[in-house]
């Protein structure tokens, strides 16, 4: 018996549903259905009648009255643990380079007001944050991929899935274009915007292919980790670049071109399987998807 599975069968006993307990942990259905079956299977008595709603059986009713105080203590010795040396709250999350700048351009306060309540790592690539929730350094990292099959191992909670799109001068002959087939950006010169500094033939094999189809790396002028300096170059007509929708809306001299892709770009959040989620990391998920979908 684990405590991951107590708290499992907690949700399910509250909700008498295993679907909408799945939906409330911010887990898959079978992860919870499985847990519970595990937990009979062990202790050799069933917990619930399979009706709709489900019905707690006599053994289901004694476990959770000792469960519930159980549960109720590990909480208060996890918050006050964390708290042991850190004037931070005891949140652990990690944020992508690249989701730190879409989320302060979508709402830059409540970025900070996450920054000031959490005790965040810091704001770093997609592999350094995947290897520190594999670690126990984090409960919880803030990801923008291509392809969620890479995040297999861990429970993935889905925040948005955006489309990208060339950002380029408005001025420029790119700037009128009402779309653009990602063929034709292999013939215009290219900044790229990464968590951080990579050759041509990486961001191909990893990015442009995947997401686009296609390469485009010959025309590539320069990398850079910093969103600040692509945006100038862009301004200047130097160069355009793919970026996520919704990005340097508020420059009038750059324009964001639709690209002819049904590929998107998600937004996850990750943790552990074996992690539980707390109120206070719910809580943060929630706030995330209010800054996408207020």
């Amino acid at each position: 018996m684990t405590l991951l599975q107590l708290q499992y069968f907690e949700a399910v006993y509250q909700t008498k549903n295993m679907t909408r307990a799945a939906e409330q942990l911010y887990v898959s259905q079978p992860s919870v259905s499985n847990a519970i079956r595990e937990l009979e299977n062990e202790l050799e008595v069933q917990l619930f009648l399979r009706t709709n709603p489900l019905q707690p059986t006599k053994a289901g009713e004694q476990l959770a009255a000792m469960t519930e105080p159980l549960l109720h203590d590990f909480e208060h010795l996890r918050y006050e643990m964390r708290k042991v040396g850190s004037e931070h709250s005891p949140l652990r999350i990690g944020i992508s380079t690249i989701a730190k700048q879409l989320l302060q351009n979508e709402n830059k306060g409540e970025l900070e007001a996450f920054t000031k309540k959490t005790g965040y790592l810091g704001f770093f690539g997609n592999d350094y944050l995947v290897r520190c929730i594999q670690e126990n350094r984090l409960d919880l990292a803030v990801l923008i991929t291509v392809d969620l099959s890479e995040l297999n191992e861990f429970h993935t909670h889905e925040i948005a899935a955006l489309n990208v799109r060339l950002y380029t001068n408005r001025d420029s002959y790119v700037g009128k274009m009402e779309a653009i087939e990602p063929h034709e950006i292999a013939a215009i010169p290219m900044a790229v915007f990464t968590e951080y500094p990579m050759l041509h033939t990486e961001y191909d094999s990893t990015v442009s292919k995947s997401l686009l189809g296609c390469s485009y790396s010959e025309n590539i002028k320069f990398f850079s980790t910093s969103l600040m300096d692509i945006e100038q170059a862009i301004e200047e007509g130097s160069v355009s670049c793919v970026l996520l929708q919704g990005l340097l809306r508020d420059n009038e001299h750059i324009i964001s071109i639709p690209i002819e892709t049904d590929k998107n770009v998600h937004v996850s959040v990750i943790w552990k399987k074996d992690h539980y989620l707390h109120p206070d990391e719910i809580a943060f998920i929630q706030q995330l998807e209010k800054i996408f979908y207020p």
